[in-house]
């Protein structure tokens, strides 16, 4: 029943490092973990378990502290907060403007860090909006996972489904234009009829129903 002495101390240390490096081989769990180092670990177990004894530390305890701390770290190292919005499906999405000054290597370390964030938090679809200054981002979106749902005047969007145990439920984009016509009768049983001065039907020089 006594508190953690030095090296008591020193061999937490040991074990929590030893979890770090079996998270950090195992391939789900591939991370730049060497961020959070063992100092910064023991302080983090030093403020918690103070009054603590070694022998009620438990392995599980010790694991769920350090998973909780990875996740915030990548949180940290990530894609910042104010580029991001959660949306109502369990899904992220990232508006990116290039005023926000990241680099293509920043840009894909931070979202790397990002994507193993969100598939432990469980988060679902994710999208991205690129402006056209930000066209140089594409292929980092690819290289890691991301491929093309749709493009609009200025920018274009990509999409990733990571709840592998499921098929994506994202919606597919825009794929053709639905046109309106009405029908417009007056009084004296007259219809509306118009011709186009531009489009497919003007060169046909034909009277057609407004649209």
């Amino acid at each position: 029943n006594r508190s953690l002495g030095s090296q008591q101390m020193n061999l937490v240390a040991s074990v929590v490092t030893s979890c770090f490096c079996f998270f950090h081989f195992v391939p789900r769990y591939q991370t730049r973990v060497a961020r959070i180092n063992s100092t910064n670990l023991l302080n983090h177990f030093r403020n918690r378990n103070r009054n603590c004894c070694l022998g009620r530390t438990s392995p599980a305890a010790i694991l769920t502290a350090t998973t909780t701390m990875s996740i915030s770290a990548r949180q940290d190292s990530g894609i910042p907060n104010n580029l991001i919005e959660r949306d109502n499906y369990n899904g992220i999405i990232l508006r990116y403007q290039n005023k926000d000054g990241i680099s293509a290597n920043d840009f894909r370390e931070r979202l790397s860090d990002s994507l193993v964030a969100w598939r432990e938090e469980g988060k679902r679809g994710i999208w991205i909006h690129l402006p056209t200054d930000s066209a140089h981002l594409v292929p980092v979106c690819t290289e890691l996972g991301f491929d093309f749902h749709s493009a609009q005047s200025g920018k274009v969007i990509l999409t990733q489904w990571l709840d592998s145990s499921t098929p994506s439920r994202l919606p597919l984009g825009p794929t053709h234009q639905v046109g309106i016509g009405c029908l417009v009768i007056n009084a004296d049983k007259k219809m509306l009829v118009v011709k186009e001065k531009t489009g497919p039907a003007a060169k046909y020089n034909l009277w057609k129903l407004p649209t």
